[in-house]
């Protein structure tokens, strides 16, 4: 498990590693500065101090990511880039919802040129999504608790404007807004799920929660293969508290 000196999620990584060695797992935390890659036995490895890694689990956030790219970060990139170690939830995977594209996934042309596995994965995993503009018929989305807007510009949080959030005449006065501002109409549909949280207990569990997930589209390396679920509590993403990235892990069976 990487992690940055000083990180706050020290509980949950200890949580992580616990359950790891349960499964007969060795596992256990490293700082990414100890990260370097050196030639074993006439092989390229990444190890730490406590030897050679086969796996990482990357806690890090982008932001601490490249804030530590000079001390240790960039190592990790550059053994996933040669395959010498399995990364888990980092640098070859990325969220992918930018609005207009999540439209055209939907569209005639778009869906023969996919698969039928992966157009089967959209229609799963895919909130129908429309950039609105002079030519779309906005009464198709007059159904406030289904629909929300995602406003042009702006990070989602405070930009994120649910139907079930407001009255009648400002669902529809903003409809009409989007027109010419050209946001977009999405598909509200809000998954229930149990997430658990890093701060253990006194008695050494850690604490879970019933939160609120929206689900996005993750890509990996090109190709469909994941959601990315953001979750948080309360009723929408605009005024969701304790908002939280909640990844995945792609298994490719060959």
């Amino acid at each position: 498990v990487v992690d940055v000196a000083g990180s706050p999620r020290l509980a949950e990584s200890e949580y992580v590693i616990e359950r790891l060695r349960e499964q007969g797992c060795y596992c256990h935390t490293t700082e990414v500065s100890e990260l370097r890659i050196e030639t074993i036995a006439g092989v390229r490895q990444l190890v730490d101090n406590h030897g050679p890694v086969t796996c990482v689990w990357m806690r890090p956030t982008a932001e601490e990511a490249i804030a530590n790219m000079d001390n240790g970060v960039r190592t990790l990139l550059e053994a996933t880039r040669r395959g010498l170690v399995c990364t888990i939830g980092g640098y070859r995977s990325w969220p992918c919802s930018t609005k207009a594209f999540l439209e055209v996934l939907r569209t005639r042309e778009c869906r023969a040129v996919l698969s039928r596995e992966e157009n089967a994965f959209v229609e799963a995993h895919v909130d129908e999504t429309h950039v609105v503009n002079a030519y779309t018929d906005i009464s198709r989305f007059y159904d406030q608790q289904n629909w929300m807007v995602r406003l042009a510009d702006g990070p989602a949080e405070r930009t994120v404007l649910a139907g079930s959030d407001m009255n009648r005449y400002a669902w529809r006065n903003l409809l009409v807004k989007s027109i010419k501002a050209n946001n977009a109409v999405q598909r509200a549909v809000p998954v229930q799920t149990i997430a658990i949280l890093g701060d253990k207990h006194a008695d050494g569990t850690c604490e879970t929660r019933e939160i609120t997930t929206l689900l996005g589209l993750y890509v990996f390396e090109g190709s469909m293969g994941g959601v990315r679920a953001i979750g948080g509590t309360g009723n929408t993403t605009a005024s969701w508290n304790d908002r939280m990235a909640l990844g995945c892990i792609k298994v490719d069976k060959r």
